[in-house]
């Protein structure tokens, strides 16, 4: 006969049910299988309740309601927002990839290999490192979402909290739009609808949260965005200075 499990494996608090009322921990009474650990891996992403693309379309019909509840304690309900953004940013630079469509845009603006070998080194950056620059931005974005978007005074934290939801919200609608980049005839498309999508996505969640117009509010989110950039563009070109002073990149060659 099995032993009867009294005790959380988890955090050791005493159990009544098949949950453990204190960490949330199931209860679990068999061994692993390989099929356990699949089933694992895509509940936390399919999960109907708490999973990645529940969040998604919780934040496509009531945006509102995942960000002020995340804000207010609700975390167990939804995907966590940093995670959100890391998943459908990481799947944005894998499609990116597949499609090539920093190359595309660049043939579309008439770009050419040989016009500028900095623009090159800067697409390739952003190629290979677009995951990165998406979560890096977000600091930036939150601190001028937090002088725009003042109504409920939250503060840099939680402005944290609803850019990652926005701007995985935004990575995710975005990938509909990569398989439009291997067309030629759909490349302007592509290219200021996702643009669009950007700006317009991330107004909607904002003005959802904080109750405006959401034209209005994708004004202030276009706002803050220019603002965002030209703060990271001083940033660039301060650690550029320092980075060629430090390593002889000013002197003659």
């Amino acid at each position: 006969m099995a032993e009867e499990i009294t005790q959380c494996k988890s955090c050791e608090a005493e159990l009544h049910g098949e949950f453990c009322s204190s960490c949330g921990q199931k209860l679990i009474t068999k061994r692993f299988t390989l099929w356990d650990s699949i089933s694992m891996a895509f509940d936390q992403v399919f999960n109907l309740h708490q999973g990645i693309l529940f969040t998604t379309k919780e934040l496509l019909v009531a945006p509102q309601r995942v960000t002020l509840s995340f804000i207010n304690g609700v975390t167990k309900k939804y995907f966590h927002p940093f995670r959100f953004i890391f998943v459908w940013a990481s799947l944005s630079t894998l499609l990116n990839y597949v499609f090539d469509s920093t190359s595309a845009i660049s043939d579309y603006m008439g770009m050419q290999p040989n016009d500028s070998a900095g623009a090159e080194k800067v697409g390739k950056i952003v190629e290979d490192y677009l995951t990165l620059i998406i979560m890096g931005a977000i600091p930036f974005f939150s601190l001028f979402t937090k002088l725009f978007f003042r109504t409920k005074k939250l503060n840099f934290t939680e402005h944290l909290i609803i850019n990652a939801y926005a701007n995985g919200l935004t990575s995710a609608l975005g990938i509909l739009l990569y398989a439009l980049y291997a067309v030629p005839a759909f490349l302007p498309i592509a290219f200021f609808g996702s643009n669009l999508l950007n700006f317009v996505g991330g107004g909607y969640v904002f003005a959802k949260t904080f109750d405006q117009n959401i034209i209005w509010a994708s004004i202030k989110y276009f706002l803050a965005f220019v603002c965002a950039f030209l703060l990271i563009m001083v940033f660039s070109i301060i650690g550029g200075i320092i980075y060629a002073a430090t390593t002889g990149g000013f002197s003659g060659t």
